[in-house]
């Protein structure tokens, strides 16, 4: 068999990207994926359980700094759960205006009910959508969006820490 130097290279090479990939998956655990409905504008949410007690559809946004509750999300929270305020902060919105919104911590927050993140600050806005941002997303990265699944790879740890 003859094999050149470039061939044994880039089998090696593949190989080794090969094993990254599985050392990788085995490092963060299980992936596990979420169904995505797409609404208007081709915006894509996800259902998510607040406090183990109120259900919500949210916005993924990536370029949303924080998980942000609607007003009437909020308020039923509230009627079922204390929460604890935190200072009021500026938030800038997506058409560059800076508004003064309230912030709170919310004890629970879990993604379709099988992805639990923990406790997490929350933005509260008069109006639009539930908006799943990035410091709830980090919380279970590695993510991968895709134009139907929401794949997060940190949620198995959670859940075998939270047994």
């Amino acid at each position: 068999m003859n094999v050149s130097n470039g061939q044994v290279g880039s089998s090696f090479l593949v190989l080794s990207t090969f094993l990254l990939i599985l050392l990788a998956g085995q490092a963060y655990g299980q992936t596990e994926p979420f169904s995505l409905s797409r609404h208007s504008g081709g915006t894509l949410y996800v259902d998510v359980v607040i406090d183990e007690m109120v259900s919500a559809s949210f916005l993924v946004d990536t370029g949303s700094g924080l998980l942000t509750l609607n007003e009437a999300t909020f308020k039923k929270w509230k009627k079922v759960s204390e929460g604890m305020i935190l200072s009021p902060m500026a938030a800038r919105l997506a058409n560059g205006k800076i508004q003064k919104v309230a912030r709170y911590q919310i004890g629970s927050v879990s993604i379709d009910g099988r992805c639990e993140i923990g406790p997490i600050d929350v933005a509260v806005m008069p109006g639009g959508a539930n908006i799943l941002g990035i410091n709830a997303l980090m919380k279970a990265a590695p993510i991968t969006i895709t134009s139907s699944q929401l794949v997060l790879g940190g949620c198995s740890d959670m859940i075998a820490q939270k047994k």
